[in-house]
């Protein structure tokens, strides 16, 4: 009885070895994925601030301007895109100049006079680059002044703008209110502007590119503001012309209700750049 004691002894220790020891190997194997190569865990990418230098794919605009435009009595909101520390703009036709111009899906500015109109070329659907340069296109176009621009503006907003006293909030900036006399008129126009971080002549010179997206309500400044004075309201009365040629006055309002972050990337490799095709100012 004493023997078969010690051999059931052994036997149950064998038995619990072997447990153990197939526990181990199914542990390890399931491990290596059955003899199969692991497969690795993602890694994580940091998300780059794109360039107009180092960004070959597409330009990335982290904040948005939103402005709102009345006139005659009709509202509409309008979006800019802006990347403050490139000082490049963005402008989208689902955002920013809606039906103004149905062709391209957007346009982008640069701090050196350079626009990149990205959208449909021809009727085959085409998707195209065109390059505008404001320094060539736009008579008097002014990207970087000189220092006797400069002193011409100070004299310019000196002479025109007269301070009301009042300032306000304009998105994370204070803003600073004049009242504006029209020059050879007598309307007078209230203005607010502020100082910020960035450039905002590509976004003055917008307008008066050879293009048909427009922004609502944006008249040029560069003759009158500095490079990095921000027009964020502007209230006053202007002449339209109907469709049957009369001229009537209307009133009008330009405001600032934003800044604040949104993302935007613009992939402009997707449309081929063609040479020699650009918008042409006339003289």
């Amino acid at each position: 009885m004493n023997m078969k004691r010690i051999f059931s002894f052994l036997d149950t220790e064998r038995l619990l070895f072997a447990s153990i020891w197939l526990a181990g190997l199914l542990i390890l194997l399931a491990d290596i994925g059955w003899g199969q190569n692991p497969v690795p865990k993602p890694g994580v990418q940091k998300k780059q601030t794109a360039t107009h230098a180092n960004q070959k794919e597409y330009l990335y605009f982290d904040h948005i301007l939103v402005y709102e435009y009345t006139e005659g009595g009709k509202t509409q909101e309008f979006w800019i895109y802006v990347n403050p520390k490139s000082g490049n703009f963005l402008f989208s036709r689902e955002d920013t100049y809606h039906a103004t111009d149905e062709m391209n899906d957007f346009a982008i500015a640069f701090p050196n006079g350079e626009y990149w109109f990205c959208g449909i070329a021809d009727e085959t659907g085409k998707k195209a680059r065109i390059v505008v340069k404001t320094q060539d296109d736009i008579p008097n176009a002014i990207v970087k002044p000189t220092a006797e621009e400069k002193q011409a503006q100070q004299q310019a907003f000196a002479q025109q703008a007269r301070p009301t006293g009042r300032t306000h909030s304009a998105g994370p900036w204070t803003a600073r209110e004049y009242r504006l006399q029209m020059q050879k008129t007598t309307e007078t126009t209230l203005i607010s502007v502020a100082t910020v971080p960035f450039g905002v002549y590509p976004l003055y010179n917008f307008n008066d590119l050879n293009a048909d997206a427009k922004l609502p309500g944006f008249s040029r400044m560069t003759t009158l503001l500095a490079t990095n004075q921000l027009l964020v309201a502007e209230q006053g009365t202007k002449a339209v012309r109907t469709e049957n040629g009369t001229v009537h006055m209307v009133s009008y309002q330009l405001q600032l209700k934003a800044y604040e972050p949104n993302a935007y990337y613009a992939y402009y490799n997707r449309y081929q750049l063609q040479k020699g095709a650009s918008y042409k100012n006339p003289d």
